[in-house]
């Protein structure tokens, strides 16, 4: 009997300790970019990835960094004298971010929300058109993203099914500040 309750006692701490310490992810992302009305541009789709690392501190509570790149061009219309010349106009942005976030698991699937907090970085540049001279700009600013997402698998390999972020960032670039990404990957459990 002291031997079973002695297992029990001790092996039930340990049960709940079964968790991966350490996530990774790395994979595509796919952000809705709402670009700057000056030009007359709607809402763009940049391609480009997202990668993550997870500190878990209990099986519920983690702390995550993240760090992404999306990129885009489309074509701009830029006053000149007394119309407009359309021209080329590429843009990117790359974010590093951080903050806590919160994880349920079970049955190999885990659902996980987080908020981060970090910069964006900014590069956009228009080429040289008619009456247009090319330049570029670069710009650095506080960013925020809030979301979560899906992942399958057990065992140290698993899929990202989705993640969904909605990110803001306060720039004076020519991207706008309320943005949409998606992502899917590989992660890596330790």
């Amino acid at each position: 009997m002291k031997k079973l309750l002695f297992v029990f006692v001790f092996a039930l701490p340990l049960s709940a300790q079964e968790f991966p310490r350490v996530e990774l992810f790395g994979g595509y992302a796919l952000s809705n970019v709402q670009a700057e009305e000056q030009f007359n541009v709607k809402r763009q789709f940049f391609h480009g990835w997202g990668a993550s690392v997870t500190g878990n501190v209990t099986r519920s509570v983690g702390v995550a960094f993240h760090t992404g790149g999306a990129y885009g061009g489309y074509d701009v219309d830029v006053p000149v004298g007394n119309g407009f010349s359309r021209v080329p106009f590429d843009s990117n942005v790359h974010l590093l971010l951080g903050g806590p976030e919160l994880s349920l698991r079970g049955g190999g699937v885990r659902g996980f929300f987080h908020t981060l907090l970090g910069l964006s970085l900014f590069r956009s540049s228009i080429d040289s058109g008619p009456g247009v001279s090319a330049f570029s700009s670069k710009d650095t600013a506080f960013a925020w993203a809030l979301g979560g997402g899906l992942d399958i698998g057990s065992g140290r390999l698993g899929v990202r099914l989705i993640q969904f972020d909605y990110v803001g960032a306060n720039t004076r670039g020519f991207l706008a500040t309320h943005n949409v990404r998606v992502a899917t990957g590989i992660v890596f459990r330790f």
